[in-house]
């Protein structure tokens, strides 16, 4: 029902490039050129068509975890046939493109449960970034800047759930997007 890839395109595909990456020695060639075609023609293929159809607006959550999946899958081929450079770079594209509708404070369009989930997609594609190397501003964007502020705001200590956020299940949103700025 949607034009080529789902949240679980998203979710497998970056874990396949995950175990592609952490398990590219102990995979012979043959192994190494199915995993390949698969993370091009059934990952990031479905998910270069699917993102722009989510759009950042329309479905920022699932919009971020696909966007995630694509540039960590585009980080696991770097190198490799087909080339990847070219989906890493609308990775980028649209990772901006997300946390350009966000809230300038930090708060996210879908509040902190939905916001978390997509925010902290990114944090792992970011994560995934700076273990390859590859320089990116994203951590610089007033999303992240003013997102501590923000996440304290949120904190609760006797409560799970937070009135005036329908989808708020977290008392400490955002911990994968925060830790990795703490880790900075």
């Amino acid at each position: 029902g949607n034009t080529g890839a789902c949240l679980d395109t998203g979710h497998l595909g970056n874990a396949v490039a995950l175990f592609y990456d952490w398990c590219y020695d102990a995979l012979d060639d043959a192994e190494r050129a199915l995993v390949r075609q698969a993370l091009a023609e059934k990952a990031a293929a479905g998910l270069v068509r699917a993102i722009p159809a989510y759009g950042a607006v329309t479905w920022p959550n699932g919009f971020a975890v696909l966007d995630a999946a694509l540039g960590t899958v585009a980080l696991a081929l770097r190198g490799e046939p087909p080339p990847a450079d070219g989906w890493l770079g609308q990775a980028l594209g649209w990772a901006r493109e997300f946390l350009d509708n966000q809230g300038s404070d930090g708060g996210c369009m879908e509040g902190p449960g939905y916001g978390t989930y997509g925010a902290d997609a990114l944090a792992q594609f970011l994560v995934a970034l700076e273990s390859a190397k590859v320089p990116s501003p994203l951590l610089s964007h007033p999303f992240f800047t003013t997102l501590p502020r923000y996440a304290i705001s949120q904190m609760c200590p006797v409560d799970t759930m937070h009135t005036g956020f329908g989808d708020c299940w977290f008392s400490r949103p955002f911990p994968l997007c925060l830790t990795l700025l703490a880790l900075r």
